[in-house]
């Protein structure tokens, strides 16, 4: 199977917790070598997009050596998602993003990907996430589930990734915590999302 895999910086900090470089790498090598174990089994995709405030060289550089170190040679292709900043005529900079879940939803379908999997630091999409109450969404449709209804800078891109992929190519698109990566890819743990 054809997995094309997003992952951001925030995957490998533990939700609610303070920025710690210690504790990243540790996510972020317990999450590689999760990766390698899925790559075993399957061919992977990476599309890696970092927080343009953070030390994108320093992020990238440990990523990419930690894939290294545990895949297999072939076994995983890595795609970098960065944000370019530019300078305008008064001087400041001018950023232009590139997503790195659309980037991944868009890259998945022109492979013709059997899914495209965003992996983040929370087990899925939340109905009421900041709410006494909170509700994991385990299925949704493309047509049942708004981007709107998330956070802009967190789940909102990935929801509406997720849907751009399931609506355009039929294919399932899974949500879910990197910790539990070969259980969303599988579909077992996470929320999908259909057409």
């Amino acid at each position: 199977m054809l997995v094309v895999i997003a992952l951001g910086a925030s995957a490998f900090q533990k939700c609610g917790t303070e920025p710690d470089f210690a504790a990243w790498q540790a996510n972020m090598r317990a999450a590689m070598s999760e990766l390698a174990d899925v790559a075993r089994d399957h061919k992977l995709v990476i599309v890696y997009g970092n927080d343009p405030r953070a030390e994108p060289d320093i992020a990238n550089r440990a990523i990419e050596k930690e894939l290294r170190a545990v895949l297999p040679d072939g076994a995983a292709v890595t795609v970098l998602a960065q944000t370019l900043v530019t300078g305008n005529a008064a001087g400041a900079g001018v950023g232009a993003a590139a997503d790195k879940d659309q980037i991944a939803a868009i890259l998945a379908e022109a492979l013709g990907a059997d899914r495209v999997v965003f992996l983040t630091d929370v087990d899925g999409v939340y109905r009421y996430w900041r709410s006494f109450a909170p509700e994991l969404i385990v299925q949704a449709r493309t047509l049942g589930i708004d981007a709107r209804d998330f956070a802009s800078g967190s789940m909102a891109p990935k929801v509406e990734a997720a849907c751009r992929f399931a609506r355009n190519t039929g294919r399932p698109a899974f949500i879910g915590n990197i910790s539990h990566a070969r259980r969303v890819i599988e579909g077992a743990a996470g929320t999908r999302i259909d057409r």
